[in-house]
This record gives C-alpha cells, structure tokens and sequence, in this order.
C-alpha cells in the first residue's frame, strides 16, 4: 500500500511566494553570478531587502517586524535562493539567525536594544561557529567563553 501526501500553501501564502519570485527576479537576478565571481557582499540586495521590511519578516511587529509565520519565512528563503545564493544567505541569517535567537530566548531588555535595528538592517549580525578539528559541527568545538568578573575570556581556535 502506497501513501501520498500533499502540500498546498494557503492562497495568501502562495501570493506571497508570487511576490517574493517577481521581486527575486527583477531586483538580483542580473548581477547574482556578479556576487559570486567577485567574491563581494550583495550589500545594496542587503539594504533593498531592508527598505521593503523584509529582514524584519518573523520578527514581532511591536519591534519593527511583520511577524510572519516561520513557513512565511521559509518561502521568502526558498524563492530568494532560487535566483541569487548570496542574498538568499544574508536573507537566512536576518530571518533564522541571531535576531530569530534574540526573538526566542532573550529578556525585553536585549529585544528593544536589538531587534528594532535588525528590521532596519542597521544590525547585521554573524556567528563564528568553525574551529579547526571540528568544522562547524557545534557539538566537537572546543573554544571557551569563561567569565572572569565582568568580562569573559575566551580560550580556543577560530
């Protein structure tokens, strides 16, 4: 016996996906090969993203955000990703990364100093997860943060 499942998106989310695609197409397309060979960051594709809210796509509206669904989210990446890798990276760890982290597990504090410049893209944040010996497989790192007093000494390789 056989099973299939199917997946539709809810029209509003397939509009979405439509607009997303036009943008994707019009806006990164031409120089998307351009990023890539030149090894440059797409900050102007950065900055577009920025003006038109998008960085801010998940984050709760009373920070700046439009607070998506996380599949909304989803779709924003797949159809970026589709046309321009590089955008489609800075996309990621605006939409799943710190701010997401920020979003989840930080005090009303840390989001009021932090996520309203992250919608704006006055913010960008990185993460520096790969050391030698490990990659980026989280669980074999062997670097340390140790707080000693006020600040943290770190010990390791980056």
């Amino acid at each position: 016996m056989t099973s299939s499942t199917s997946f539709q998106l809810a029209p509003d989310l397939e509009t979405f996906r439509q607009e997303v695609r036009k943008l994707a197409e019009r806006a990164f397309r031409e120089k998307a090969a351009y990023w890539d060979e030149e090894e440059e960051y797409p900050a102007e594709n950065r900055d577009l993203l920025a003006k038109l809210g998008y960085l801010g796509l998940v984050i709760p509206e009373e920070y700046g955000g439009a607070e998506a669904p996380v599949i909304q989210g989803t779709i924003f990446l797949e159809e970026i990703a589709r046309v321009c890798f590089n955008t489609a990276l800075i996309s990621q760890i605006a939409i799943n990364g710190p701010a997401r982290a920020i979003n989840v597990l930080g005090n009303a504090e840390q989001k009021r100093r932090w996520l309203p410049k992250c919608v704006t893209g006055e913010y960008m944040f990185a993460i520096g997860i790969s050391e030698p010996g490990a990659g980026s497989a989280m669980t074999d790192m062997t670097t340390t943060a140790l707080p000693d007093g006020d600040p943290y000494i770190l010990k390791g390789q980056k």
